[in-house]
């Protein structure tokens, strides 16, 4: 299944290793904010606020 979408994306004239590394970068950015925040809201909070 993958090759087969990886070959209609490059048929659409997309570089399939840009997008790529385009994609890691921004998930990797994504999971960063996310840690911040997760750490800023259980410092806020605390662990046992969670529930609430």
């Amino acid at each position: 299944m993958a090759k087969v979408a990886r070959e209609m994306v490059e048929k659409a004239g997309v570089n399939v290793n840009q997008l790529l590394e385009l994609l890691v970068k921004n998930a990797a950015a994504e999971l960063t904010t996310f840690y911040y925040y997760t750490i800023l809201r259980v410092n806020l909070i605390g662990l046992e606020g969670e529930g609430i």
